[in-house]
């Protein structure tokens, strides 16, 4: 029997035809924003924050945890004047915050970034993550692409997308949802899950190499682009968190890394940094927070506020001074803490 040429290319368009029907349905989804901007997103920041930072408009870009989560799109825009997002990522790394900075960089949109730098985050090891992200996410070419297009992965983000023409609006916004949890009784309670998770991590130190090395990293990424100017600020936790530090004897290298990041910052003129740890009336103020590092949309949207104004700008002589007051006012913590725990 004759194989006719057409039955050979009907065939090969049969077997084809579901990979063809697979790719388009990805491309129309699109929930990661891999090729363009689209109205379906999932909202897990490790995946989407990569496509947002390829395919979406922006001059300023807001990066840090989940601290800095609850910086709204709009408030960045009114306050600062131009067209920002907020690239933050809950629990994230001081790694996984460069590596998604280094694509934000390579894109050549950003003018300034508004960076929450969460003590925390960066004592890690240097190319530690928490949470693998793909790496037709997070990198280039053809050959990712066809495996975002393909992957399993992307047919279950679909599945999982939701879909808002305004869905940037409040990306990574978890505030709404805890409205009723900023309370004096909820950051007291030491058995709130991130209150756990800070406690232990005191418990188990900071390691000065650790930050520093990671703080080194992040400085080699603000020094290869110098047009792009970088207002850093230091998140303010509670006093509850300055207590637990001094308690399980994790302040000293706190405050050895804070030193050293205003000795290299100094060294910069594309940098700013801004002291929000030493902001009292917001730190003493128990219904600021939820747990001891996580406080309030109002909180959030002052700093940027004060950061537009220029208050609680910091220099190395400025923070060791406020370092003296700081310590002063740790006292009286000390006092009211163990009172509470005693």
């Amino acid at each position: 029997m004759k194989f006719e040429k057409k039955d050979f290319y009907v065939t090969l368009l049969l077997m084809l035809l579901p990979l063809i029907t697979i790719s388009l349905i990805s491309y129309y989804f699109d929930p990661l924003q891999m090729f363009r901007k689209s109205d379906y997103y999932i909202t897990e920041g490790r995946k989407i924050n990569y496509g947002i930072a390829k395919n979406h408009d922006y001059e300023l870009v807001v990066l840090g945890t989940s601290t800095s989560q609850n910086i709204l799109k709009k408030d960045i825009e009114n306050i600062f004047g131009v067209e920002g997002v907020n690239l933050s990522i809950s629990g994230s790394t001081s790694y996984e915050q460069r590596e998604l900075l280094k694509v934000i960089l390579k894109e050549d949109k950003v003018k300034k970034i508004i960076y929450g730098l969460d003590i925390f985050s960066f004592n890690r090891e240097i190319n530690e993550v928490r949470i693998n992200t793909p790496e037709y996410v997070t990198r280039d070419g053809i050959l990712h692409k066809f495996k975002y297009l393909y992957s399993f992965d992307s047919l279950k983000n679909i599945q999982e997308s939701k879909k808002d023409k305004n869905w940037i609006e409040n990306h990574g916004y978890w505030g709404k949802k805890h409205k009723k949890d900023f309370t004096r009784e909820r950051l007291l309670n030491i058995n709130v899950v991130q209150n756990k998770g800070s406690i232990d991590g005191l418990k188990k130190g900071y390691s000065l190499s650790k930050m520093e090395n990671n703080l080194k990293e992040f400085l080699k990424l603000v020094d290869s682009n110098k047009n792009v100017k970088y207002e850093i600020y230091l998140p303010p936790y509670s006093s509850m968190y300055w207590y637990f530090a001094d308690k399980y004897d994790t302040l000293d290298s706190i405050l050895e890394f804070k030193q050293f990041i205003f000795s290299e910052v100094q060294k910069r003129e594309n940098i700013k940094i801004y002291d929000f740890q030493v902001e009292f009336d917001v730190i003493e103020s128990f219904d600021n927070y939820k747990d001891m590092v996580h406080y309030t949309l109002e909180v959030n949207r002052n700093i940027l506020l004060d950061i537009n104004k220029g208050i609680y700008l910091s220099d190395f002589k400025k923070n060791k001074e406020n370092e003296k007051i700081f310590i002063e006012r740790l006292k009286s913590w000390k006092l009211t803490f163990d009172e509470i725990y005693k």
